[in-house]
């Protein structure tokens, strides 16, 4: 591998892979737009898998993104109360959230607005997807994204 993020950086790499005539199948890079470009370019039929770190990282944003659009439109100022200060209880792994408070307040501010909830739960079966030991289970949860109200339960166990 190079260094940096340019397509450039990867020219050594691809040189390699061609020079020795490897036949790539499946290739994981970030989410660099010339990392991208660059493995379209020289192996357009490999499964691209992009890293779990940046993908989680523009899920939370997106969630994040979410939930400051929905306290702005919000009018009830007990509603904007309950959305106050949820931004990292939304973040946090939902199994990581113990404290019963916590978990109480996270419920209500799911409760009460459905394009938060839809969001958060939709993180939480990505992140699950990505705990999965193999590829079968991993596809079982992938499946579930796609059903109507799938992960759309309390966070309580």
């Amino acid at each position: 591998m190079g260094q940096g993020k340019a397509a450039d950086a990867l020219a050594g790499f691809w040189k390699r892979v061609r020079r020795k005539k490897l036949d790539i199948k499946y290739i994981a890079t970030d989410l660099s737009a010339a990392f991208i470009s660059s493995v379209l370019e020289n192996c357009p039929n490999a499964v691209h898998v992009f890293d779990h770190f940046h993908v989680v990282k523009l899920m939370n944003e997106k969630l994040d993104e979410i939930r400051r659009a929905q306290y702005n439109m919000e009018k009830d100022i007990n509603k904007r109360k309950v959305l106050k200060g949820t931004r990292y209880l939304l973040l946090r792994n939902g199994e990581d959230i113990f404290d019963e408070q916590y978990r109480t307040r996270l419920d209500n501010a799911l409760d009460m607005n459905k394009p938060l909830s839809q969001a958060y739960y939709l993180k939480e079966q990505l992140r699950e997807i990505w705990m999965q030991p193999n590829k079968t289970s991993s596809r079982k949860g992938h499946a579930r994204l796609g059903e109507t109200g799938a992960g759309e339960q309390k966070c309580r166990s």
